[in-house]
């Protein structure tokens, strides 16, 4: 990531090669209790940016969906919002795309790791635009 290996600063690509998968993952995986607030207050503020964030073709080809542990009961703020979008009830806001193994030998493997990234830019944009101080 932009901030190093350990950095929580939005923008990076997690990898990961082993024996049992190659994967990618980008997004929020454990924000602060304050970015959090701000994500939520983002979504329900521009509902339609989100939309197209889960809609992109490339994001739904390679990730398909926003993963992430969920709370079951929500801020009252967020309630009402999230009768029509759900996502609200994410505390994590990440993508992830697992490959076979064998993936990891692919003499494009650059070149499709940067692909991948390129699928999860969407999501990162939109969690830079939503967490900006």
């Amino acid at each position: 990531g932009p901030g190093g290996r350990r950095s929580k600063m939005l923008g990076g690509m997690y990898t990961e090669v082993s024996g049992r998968r190659l994967a990618f993952a980008s997004g929020s995986y454990n924000p602060e209790k304050d970015e959090l607030l701000q994500i939520r207050r983002y979504i329900v503020a521009h509902p339609h940016e989100a939309e197209a964030v889960l809609n992109d073709k490339k994001f739904k080809k390679t990730y398909k969906v926003i993963e992430g542990d969920k709370n079951k009961i929500l801020p009252a703020e967020f309630k009402e919002a999230a009768k029509d979008f759900p996502l609200l009830f994410h505390k994590q806001f990440y993508c992830w795309a697992e490959y076979e193994a064998e993936e990891a030998l692919r003499d494009d493997l650059v070149d499709f790791a940067i692909e991948n990234w390129k699928a999860a830019k969407p999501l990162i944009d939109f969690l830079k635009e939503a967490t900006k101080k």
